[in-house]
């Protein structure tokens, strides 16, 4: 009984530690995350659907290929890195709005894959409502937007804005001149 509960000991404080180890590396259990890996997998499964149908984009015959398939694999590890990175980035800088970093790269994670998904289906002859693709692509399209617009991009108010903006002279630290 006592080797029982010191296996069953073992077994909490290791699972106590891989999700302590996943915290601090992709951050807090979240609907976002759950819902990014809920889409990996099914876009992987999706894919492999399409591979078994013939219709995989991704080999010549449109056919299964192990290559095919852990290059998926290796693909959506990849992607957990960059969320990763987003989280540790966030977590060293919380007052620029770390958690948004790791937030928008997971939601844009979750774009990617639902698209994919979407095109593994509909590559596949499944119907796809329009309303799903075109929520799907405008998502895309506004992920692809540059953070940083150009200056041709402003709008006219921005443009009109900067241009009433009055020049404000730098304050002079220097000595002054009466107190020498």
């Amino acid at each position: 009984m006592k080797q029982l509960t010191a296996i069953g000991t073992t077994v909490y404080v290791a699972v106590a530690t891989a999700g302590g180890v996943f915290t601090y590396l992709f951050g807090a259990w979240n609907k976002s995350i759950q819902t990014l890996l809920i889409l990996m997998a099914i876009d992987w499964i999706t894919g492999l659907l399409l591979a078994a149908i013939h219709k995989s984009p991704k080999t010549q015959d449109g056919g299964l290929s192990s290559k095919a398939g852990f290059d998926g694999i290796v693909k959506k590890a990849g992607m957990l890195v960059v969320v990763m990175v987003a989280n540790l980035f966030g977590a060293l800088f919380p007052d620029a709005g770390g958690a948004v970093l790791r937030e928008g790269t997971v939601i844009v994670l979750i774009v990617n894959e639902g698209l994919s998904i979407v095109e593994n289906l509909k590559a596949m002859g499944v119907p796809i409502p329009n309303v799903l693709m075109n929520f799907i692509y405008a998502l895309k399209k506004k992920k692809d937007e540059p953070l940083n617009p150009s200056d041709e991009s402003l709008s006219d108010a921005e443009a009109a804005n900067d241009e009433n903006e009055e020049e404000i002279e730098p304050l002079d630290l220097g000595k002054d001149e009466g107190n020498n």
